[in-house]
């Protein structure tokens, strides 16, 4: 199985470091640009399946993609950004201090009516190992957010759950390749970019 793996275009609330969780969220000039630039990228893929979250800045990324394919897009609540509950909408830093209030760690903290770190990274090991099953042999793009790629990307590369904050954010539409076979997976790229500034047009990844 081939994943190809895109993080949304640009929201409002991005430039403005507003926690967005379960929230639809607005593109951006820029960020409906940059979808355009990720579709362009992928359009030579053969793609067997778009997974997006079916949150709206997901979903418009998402249609831009399925424009060059006639594969069909599934919309699915499992590929939801953490859901920060009553932090949703609210600016970053209100988040941190409530964290470090809380005396918990990263990992740990759970807001209000949202989920911890450590309950995202079971729900996309949950999902990893359905597609894994379900799709063997498939190309398949998922359509997603920045923690739910950056506890994805821990997973595939084994990363501890602190490693995984480590990792390098996933830049607005960012593209991240890695293919399985059997129990063996090769990462091809991740977090790349370079379709934005028009460095890649079209690509079709090996």
């Amino acid at each position: 199985m081939k994943l190809i793996i895109v993080r949304h275009g640009e929201t409002e609330a991005n430039l403005k470091s507003i926690v967005q969780g379960h929230l639809h969220g607005k593109l951006t000039k820029k960020g409906r640009q940059q979808a355009k630039c990720v579709a362009l990228r992928l359009k030579d893929e053969k793609i067997d399946l778009i997974l997006s979250s079916d949150l709206k800045r997901a979903i418009d990324t998402a249609k831009e993609i399925k424009g060059y394919h006639k594969a069909p897009l599934k919309l699915t609540k499992e590929l939801r950004e953490r859901n920060t509950g009553i932090y949703n909408g609210k600016h970053i830093e209100i988040v941190k201090a409530a964290r470090e209030k809380s005396g918990k760690s990263m990992s740990e903290f759970k807001p209000k009516n949202g989920e911890s770190y450590i309950e995202v990274k079971k729900r996309v090991h949950k999902f990893l190992k359905k597609i894994l099953a379900k799709h063997k042999g498939n190309t398949i793009v998922i359509v997603t957010h920045s923690a739910f790629i950056r506890m994805l990307l821990s997973i595939i590369l084994e990363k501890s759950m602190e490693e995984a904050f480590e990792l390098e954010r996933q830049g607005n539409a960012s593209v991240s390749i890695i293919t399985f076979e059997g129990r063996e997976r090769k990462v091809h790229i991740i977090n790349c970019t370079k379709h934005l500034d028009g460095t890649i047009a079209s690509n079709k990844s090996k």
